[in-house]
């Protein structure tokens, strides 16, 4: 008789233990799950349509190239001019310039095929980079 109790006892803890675990479902861990990594991406950068070495006419008969990477831009007339630049949808803003440190220029751009076109949107603090720039039109080299 005490063996049929601890049996029974036996038996029922393990029913007791299968009626927790629903039905179709196996007593195993879910292997931990390791996240992709994502590439971060910059949302002021300069977009790849914009990036590059463009160059134009002006009204003195001289020429400028402008050359727009992913953070920084370098004017090329009689001297070298370098600084920053940062993208937000379809402005562009120049600071921080060797020529114009503390000067900011503000413009709307659009590219069209090989050709930029640089509007500003308010009066240029540096004067010399607002009359290679605004209102221009660029053809893009190659």
């Amino acid at each position: 008789m005490r063996l049929a109790l601890v049996f029974f006892l036996a038996l029922a803890t393990s029913a007791c233990s299968a009626a927790n675990t629903p039905v179709g479902s196996a007593a195993t861990t879910t292997p931990a799950v390791t996240p992709t990594p994502t590439a971060t991406i910059d949302p002021l950068a300069t977009p790849a349509e914009l990036q590059g070495n463009w160059r134009t006419a002006l009204p003195d008969g001289g020429s400028v190239t402008v050359i727009i990477s992913p953070r920084t831009y370098t004017i090329l007339r009689f001297d070298t001019v370098h600084g920053k630049v940062q993208v937000d949808g379809n402005e562009i803003r120049f600071s921080d310039s060797d020529a114009c440190p503390s000067g900011i220029g503000t413009y709307r751009w659009n590219v069209d095929g090989d050709s930029l076109t640089l509007t500003s949107i308010r009066p240029d603090e540096c004067p010399n980079r607002a009359a290679v720039l605004d209102g221009f039109t660029f053809t893009r080299r190659f």
